[in-house]
């Protein structure tokens, strides 16, 4: 399964897409409500939306409390990804009933948009997670080849868990990650740490990582982007996890940071 959707030209994560449907049903739901009962003032479901965001970062960014504290700043780098969902929807909950406890008119409302946004997220995101786990999609039998020249067959990597870094030199984010793939590959010498670029040649990606000074185990050729279309992955930089067995576990679109790779590795 792709951990992207296609819309037009733009690549969204599914659990975004599934955030944002959750949210607007939600939303309209306790909008028909409030119509329907005659509250007399608009319903404060940005106020919610907003303290259910900040609580879910907070809670991701306490839990990886040491690892952003070396770089307090990319606390605020959301572009990470790093979210504790379940704090978001608890504060979600609170802040909106006790806003409606402050004013009843609006209880009945917020409680309804809230039930809606709730199941619909918390049953897709199941979904979405039984859908990975279900399809248990294995390394691609496909051979590349180094920055040697020498064949490489996927396949070997099995064995130990995986994580399959789909990249190319021109995707800011990709840059912007590797520093961090870098580290974490001498840090998990049980981990498979595996480069594959889509695209590109090999004398592209070697002035590329001695431009950035980056010295990387497991970099791989694929000039036609043959893994991103076995995985139908359309936007870069795709992270892919598999366990030992060389089945997929997880799939990330888009930047990791220190915290989001480490959460991932957890699972290991």
């Amino acid at each position: 399964m792709s951990a992207s959707a296609q819309l037009g030209p733009l690549a969204i994560s599914w659990f975004l897409l599934l955030g944002l449907v959750a949210l607007i049903t939600g939303n309209l739901v306790a909008d028909r409500m409030a119509r329907k009962q005659g509250v007399p003032q608009e319903l404060p479901v940005i106020r919610i939306a907003v303290a259910g965001i900040l609580a879910a970062r907070l809670a991701f960014v306490a839990r990886y409390a040491t690892v952003y504290l070396e770089d307090p700043a990319s606390m605020l780098d959301i572009r990470d990804g790093g979210w504790n969902l379940t704090a978001g929807l608890v504060a979600a909950w609170l802040y909106g009933v006790w806003l409606g406890i402050r004013n009843r008119p609006l209880l009945q409302p917020l409680a309804a948009g809230l039930l809606i946004t709730t199941v619909l997220w918390v049953s897709g995101s199941v979904v979405l997670e039984n859908r990975v786990r279900t399809l248990q999609t294995p390394l691609p039998v496909l051979t590349l080849t180094d920055l040697k020249g020498e064949a490489v067959e996927l396949q070997t990597f099995k064995g130990k868990p995986v994580v399959l870094n789909l990249w190319a030199s021109w995707c800011p984010p990709c840059v912007r990650e590797m520093p961090v793939l870098q580290s974490a590959q001498t840090e998990y010498p049980d981990v498979h740490f595996v480069f594959v670029n889509q695209g590109e040649s090999g004398v592209q990606i070697k002035e590329f990582l001695q431009r950035h000074q980056l010295e990387l185990a497991n970099m791989l050729q694929d000039p036609d982007g043959q893994t991103a279309q076995v995985f139908n992955q359309k936007g870069l930089p795709s992270t892919l996890f598999f366990n030992a067995e060389g089945k997929l576990t997880a799939a990330r679109l888009g930047e990791v940071s220190r915290a989001t790779l480490l959460q991932q590795l957890e699972r290991f």
